[in-house]
């Protein structure tokens, strides 16, 4: 039998046969031999009929007789099993084909793809509730749109070496998918691809350094609370990568990112820890901005680390809170003149010590609407006066040097017996227990965070 791959993907789309016949309780499709190259018939499954039943395993053979013809079987047709009653399914050694939807909405519980499939179709497991365990082809090189929305009883899935895409929605919805093991050979994730995956709460290594995420990717996964360890190579943290984690607390950013793109970490209210190991170079726009939550709600960052060597550049917005009430400055254009030649910007935000609108509004977006102001910035002491004079990062209510507590200040986890010194405040105060920030501890300086 010839493997024709390529020729596959360009027919699958193609209205290829008309002609059916029923064998059990199976309908096969008539496929024309010539269109695949083969020299012998060839049919795909085109529907299953059994329409009750309980615990159903179907076995679909290699080759089928009808008409004093034998008939191999190549592939699995559009919703051949979608909405049916069935648990299990053996595969043919001939196969190498599964289109759209073909066993969407199933009750399929387990399911193991066969090496020799070489194409799947979108939507092919789409809203499969009882899935729990698939096992892979190492001939796969793609997860097509939709392969698993909605699967809500997926927990743990290894998508093995070779797959180098996973596109748009592939798990999206997945509630229990709780492990996610990824292949070194993933060269790009489509975009929401995890999606609402609410058990998720470690994120996948991606090892890959040319990865590229579409936006999205880990959006809205409520399980992410502490994600301090990633493994990630990538150099770019992507647009919408982790909106609406609502209880997201702290967030370490790998060293080996250098941009942080737009909207990335948008609508994280509970973020109250950031940590730039690497040299960022840009922060996109509302990268850490909070949507509306009424005017008494101010999801506040506390601390900012920027281990690098460099000062990133900063969109105005990046730190912005969108606050019930506050109004939004205009778009109106603004035009000043220099040397007799006249400017104009459409953008508020642009800065230009020329023009003190364009400064006034600027100033106000960051007055109003930021998460920074109470928020201490830890920095390399050698960046110390560089930080404090680039905008937004003045804008930080303190600016510390991390050299400065990494040497002065005791952690409280490893401070003993506290009890028995008098404990003050950094004004020489007494105090009558330790109180969140620093306090002095015998002669020592505590942090409790």
């Amino acid at each position: 039998m010839k493997k024709i791959c390529a020729l596959l993907l360009i027919m699958l789309p193609l209205s290829m046969s008309a002609s059916s016949f029923d064998v059990g309780d199976i309908t096969y499709t008539i496929l024309d031999s010539e269109d695949y190259t083969y020299e012998f018939p060839i049919v795909k499954v085109s529907r299953y009929n059994r329409v009750s039943g309980i615990n159903n395993h179907v076995i679909i053979p290699d080759s089928v007789e009808w008409n004093d013809t034998i008939y191999v079987v190549i592939g699995i047709g559009t919703g051949a099993f979608a909405r049916t009653r069935v648990n299990t399914v053996s595969f043919p050694r001939t196969i190498e084909f599964i289109e759209d939807y073909a066993f969407s909405q199933s009750t399929l519980e387990s399911v193991t793809i066969p090496e020799w499939v070489c194409v799947m179709g979108n939507y092919v497991f789409e809203e499969c509730d009882k899935l729990t365990s698939v096992n892979w082809p190492k001939t796969l090189i793609r997860i097509p749109t939709c392969t698993f929305h909605g699967c809500l009883s997926l927990e743990s899935i290894r998508i093995p070496e070779g797959v180098k895409y996973i596109d748009g929605d592939a798990f999206r919805g997945c509630w229990k998918l709780s492990s996610v093991i990824l292949p070194e050979s993933l060269i790009h994730i489509g975009g929401d691809a995890f999606h609402n995956c609410i058990a998720l709460s470690q994120l996948p290594a991606i090892l890959n350094d040319s990865i590229v995420l579409d936006t999205s990717v880990f959006s809205s996964c409520p399980g992410l609370v502490t994600v301090d360890d990633w493994k990630y190579n990538g150099s770019e943290l992507y647009p919408n990568m982790f909106e609406h984690c609502q209880d997201l607390r702290s967030f370490t950013v790998p060293k080996s990112v250098s941009v942080i793109q737009a909207w990335v970490f948008y609508d994280c209210p509970s973020l109250q820890t950031v940590r730039l190991l690497g040299d960022v170079t840009y922060i996109g726009e509302s990268s850490f901005k909070t949507s509306s939550y009424g005017p008494d709600f101010h999801g506040s960052i506390e601390d900012f680390y920027c281990y690098g060597t460099v000062v990133p550049e900063v969109h105005p917005l990046a730190f912005s809170s969108g606050m019930a009430g506050n109004p939004t400055p205009t778009s109106e254009q603004y035009e000043w003149e220099l040397f007799g030649i006249k400017m104009f910007f459409y953008d508020p935000f642009i800065y230009n010590e020329w023009d003190e609108e364009i400064n006034a509004d600027r100033e106000y977006v960051l007055s109003q609407w930021n998460r920074i102001n109470t928020a201490t910035l830890h920095v390399p002491r050698a960046l110390l006066n560089q930080y404090r004079n680039t905008f937004p990062w003045y804008k930080f209510g303190k600016i510390v040097a991390i050299e400065d507590e990494e040497t002065s200040i005791t952690p409280i986890a490893d401070t003993q017996n506290t009890n028995i010194h008098t404990i003050y405040n950094l004004s020489g105060s007494p105090l009558h227990g330790l109180q969140k920030g620093i306090n002095i501890v015998g002669g020592k300086k505590v942090l409790v965070r």
